[in-house]
């Protein structure tokens, strides 16, 4: 009976079987159920009591297609194929993730495993599948029971099935990892090793057999490689040890990081010698500290530098992990600087000696290979006193045709453990000449110590009185030498007249001159012939730490390395 107005819904059902070879039924097979019409005549209204054709036309219903549970395995990414050095015990040998689908579980019946190694005729000392012991399979939360042997195939480096019988559950759209273990008790030299599996099944509701390769396949899924073979530890200098510098004495100063890197194996580090190849470094250094992280290694305090300048750490258990690096640290204990060195400026150089780091693979096996060759840390010269430089700005860069205008101004400043001596600085210049008169020119120089002009004062001299567009510097020397106090700071200013500068106009720049304080691009060790030896530098200063200090002495040099030279820039123009 059907009301007006309320509509009835016909709901067909069905048992769904396979009933034999007559009318059988696989998956992905389709079911349609349709409702005929037409010429019926197979209703009546209850009022009018006419009959009618329900339906006046055949309703399709919706297609159902056959299914029925599935299960994949894969190899799982976030394990990665692997190097190890055997021999190795208990160790994860592949990982992989099951998974099922949604229609329906699956009873897990079976678990299959395939250890496949390099062909032993091809690689001498390759692992072979009888030299994997103890073979086992985790699944889920269960572990299954213990293969202590496996015999290989008539092919010596594929393994016969290794099968273990299992009654567990997939359920639908569950995941569950699987990871297989096993022993490699002999040590191997190279090869390569992969474990394959697979699992067997039988779905819940549909009862049919299913399998966990590509597509549903009765195969197997391959896992990560293993290779095997034997580790290596290497010895360097650390990309982040100190680079060049100049240092005072009397602190502990870093000097240089070493980096010890394992491959595939781990390693103990037992011993290592640090040598100070600078002359009279092993008489500036009281004692050498070797440091992991903020661990100091060795002896506490350091150890005196023998008669060679080395200093052996022995005794040492420094473990770096397989596939890790470990980077140590170097400090030296530095004494103050005196006249009893034959000169200042000692170079701090740290040296890796060759072939003196000890260390002890995982097997016990003990090596001193490396470094292959000295690693050098960088030089690092140290004095009693090192002098700090500054620029003072001058505002606005602008001077007046024919006027004389102070041009430059910096401090040199000695630090509170000793004073610093001047013989030379030197300024160099920069030009801009556009305009149409005659070249530019700066003269009629002055040059200053505080309110002080000190070559009106004999106390320094230039070989040049004027320069004119193109010159690159301009030197004064003081033929006495500037002594700078301990904590005290010299304020120096060089004032000069310009001629022949064009200003700025509608068709072309202004002419400019840059000047900045210069610096020494290369290192001078100090001298026998005190600072005239060194003159051909642009910045030749002491740290007075030879006995009866003058120009004459030997602890003169440049100023390579003197922290901020060259200064910065004042540019000028009307």
């Amino acid at each position: 009976m059907v009301s007006p107005g309320s509509p009835v819904t016909l709901d067909v059902y069905a048992d769904i079987y396979d009933s034999g070879n007559t009318a059988s039924l696989v998956k992905n097979d389709t079911i349609k159920v349709n409702i005929v019409g037409g010429d019926l005549n197979n209703a009546q209204g209850q009022v009018s009591l006419q009959t009618l054709d329900v339906p006046s036309t055949t309703v399709p219903a919706n297609t159902l297609t056959v299914t029925s549970g599935t299960m994949a395995l894969a190899k799982y990414s976030a394990y990665t194929d692997k190097t190890i050095v055997t021999p190795v015990t208990a160790y994860k040998l592949a990982h992989f993730v099951l998974t099922g689908n949604s229609t329906e579980a699956v009873t897990l019946s079976e678990i299959k495993v395939v250890a496949t190694t390099t062909d032993p005729g091809s690689v001498s000392g390759s692992v072979t599948p009888d030299k994997i012991t103890n073979l086992y399979v985790v699944y889920g939360s269960k572990t299954s029971s213990v293969k202590a042997t496996i015999a290989t195939t008539s092919n010596n480096y594929t393994s016969a099935n290794q099968t273990w019988a299992i009654n567990e559950t997939l359920a639908k759209s569950g995941t569950m990892e699987v990871m297989v273990y096993g022993t490699i008790g002999t040590s191997i030299t190279a090869g390569y090793l992969t474990i394959s599996a697979e699992f067997t099944g039988n779905t819940v509701d549909s009862g049919n057999t299913v399998y966990s390769g590509a597509s549903g396949a009765d195969a197997v899924v391959v896992g990560q490689t293993i290779a095997c073979g034997s580790g290596s530890f290497t010895a360097a200098l650390y990309d982040g040890t100190p680079l060049s510098q100049l240092v005072e004495g009397n602190q502990t100063v870093t000097t240089a990081m070493y980096k010890f890197t394992s491959a595939s194996d781990s390693y103990t580090i037992e011993q290592l010698t640090i040598n100070l190849p600078g002359t009279n470094a092993g008489n500036v250094v009281e004692k050498v500290r070797l440091y992991d992280g903020s661990t100091e290694l060795g002896p506490s305090g350091g150890l005196a530098p023998d008669g060679s300048a080395n200093a052996a750490f022995t005794g040492l258990s420094v473990a770096v992990a397989a596939n890790t690096t470990k980077v140590l640290t170097v400090k030296l204990q530095l004494g103050t600087i005196s006249s009893d060195y034959s000169q200042s400026g000692v170079n701090l150089q740290t040296r890796l000696t060759a072939s003196t780091v000890k260390y002890l693979s995982s097997a016990g096996t003990s090596a001193t290979d490396q470094p292959s060759a000295n690693a050098n840390g960088n030089s690092i010269y140290v004095y009693r006193a090192i002098p700090t430089v500054a620029m003072v700005n001058l505002t606005p860069n602008t001077f007046t045709e024919g006027a004389a205008t102070d041009l430059y101004k910096f401090t040199v400043a000695a630090p509170s453990i000793g004073p610093v001596g001047l013989e030379k600085i030197t300024l160099g210049l920069a030009w801009s000449d556009n305009g149409a008169n005659t070249s530019s020119s700066l003269g009629t120089f002055k040059f200053y110590r505080g309110s002080t002009e000190l070559t009106a004062a004999g106390l320094a001299t230039t070989s040049v009185s004027t320069v004119t567009a193109g010159v690159s510097s301009i030197t004064w020397e003081f033929p006495s030498g500037e002594s700078i106090g301990a904590g005290e700071t010299y304020t120096y200013k060089f004032r000069a007249t310009p001629s022949s500068f064009d200003a700025a106009i509608s068709t072309q720049a202004a002419d400019t001159v840059s000047i900045w304080l210069a610096e020494d691009t290369a290192y001078v060790g100090s001298s026998t012939s005190g600072a005239t030896a060194v003159t051909a530098k642009n910045f030749v200063w002491s740290d007075i730490s030879a006995l009866n200090h003058a120009t004459t002495t030997a602890d003169w040099t440049g100023g390579y390395l003197v922290e901020d030279l060259p200064l910065g820039t004042e540019s000028w123009s009307e």
